[in-house]
């Protein structure tokens, strides 16, 4: 267990069992006490825990956005298929992520596995969680901020991207249906994550099981348009044969257990 996973199954804990000893979680990881205090001390000033004598709590909680909320929802399927992602992303790759709540997950499994790679965003909590590695070089896009979301739209952030092109893009979405294609709810997010897409060599859709077979108020692209989606759950029929019809490759990811009592 490397360093940033050890640092996930803290906070993990912490959110379990409000506080934590720096002696227990020594034994846990099999790690220094030294090494436990300076976890702690990290994951303090980086304001995801309340740094005590001889351990750590949970730190308390300020009225939570929307997006913060939608963060714990889903997370194991999220958390799966963020893996299911970062397989298929090679080093000293070009790639964009957009904003959400799945894709933040692909940010934080690529800060984990310290991929090499370049990394292009509107979002400012993705670009904040990508800025904490050493190896991803990360550009933020400029443009209006939604402020519920930290997602940045409009002309600046869509003429900032008509000079760039990716190797690959990951979208989150609303909801993927057979005859809508893929919706989402903001028309003006929409507006730029369409044209990202036209900028990426392969368009990816990150769409937990809930997304399929739903649609959401604002179109944002046709399925002929992408080129693999990646699910915790099956399609339906009528779904799954105009993936199939449009070419786009389907890949099933398994949540897993996180493993901590």
């Amino acid at each position: 267990m490397d360093i940033e996973e050890r640092h996930t199954a803290i906070v993990q804990l912490l959110q379990s069992k409000k506080s934590v000893k720096a002696l227990a979680l020594s034994k846990l990881f099999d790690v220094s006490p030294e090494t436990i205090r300076k976890d702690l001390m990290d994951l303090h000033e980086r304001g995801l825990l309340v740094r005590v004598h001889g351990g750590a709590r949970i730190r308390p909680t300020e009225k939570e956005s929307a997006y913060e909320r939608r963060m714990s929802v889903h997370r194991a399927a999220k958390q799966a298929i963020a893996a299911a992602a970062l397989a298929g992303i090679e080093e000293g790759s070009t790639v964009y992520i957009d904003y959400g709540t799945t894709t933040y997950a692909l940010a934080d499994a690529l800060v984990q596995a310290k991929r090499r790679v370049r990394v292009l965003t509107n979002a400012l909590p993705i670009a904040t969680r990508l800025s904490r590695s050493e190896t991803v070089e990360t550009i933020v896009l400029g443009g209006m901020v939604r402020g519920n979301e930290g997602s940045l739209f409009g002309p600046i952030a869509e003429k900032a991207l008509e000079s760039v092109y990716m190797d690959v893009g990951f979208f989150g979405c609303a909801g993927i249906d057979a005859l809508a294609g893929v919706t989402n709810h903001h028309a003006l997010e929409g507006a730029t994550s369409q044209k990202a897409m036209s900028h990426c060599r392969s368009v990816v859709v990150l769409a937990a099981e809930d997304k399929l077979d739903t649609i959401a108020v604002n179109r944002l692209a046709d399925l002929s348009q992408l080129d693999l989606v990646i699910t915790t759950g099956t399609p339906g029929s009528e779904l799954s044969r105009a993936l199939t019809e449009a070419d786009v490759s389907v890949v099933i990811a398994q949540e897993e257990s996180l493993g901590i009592s």
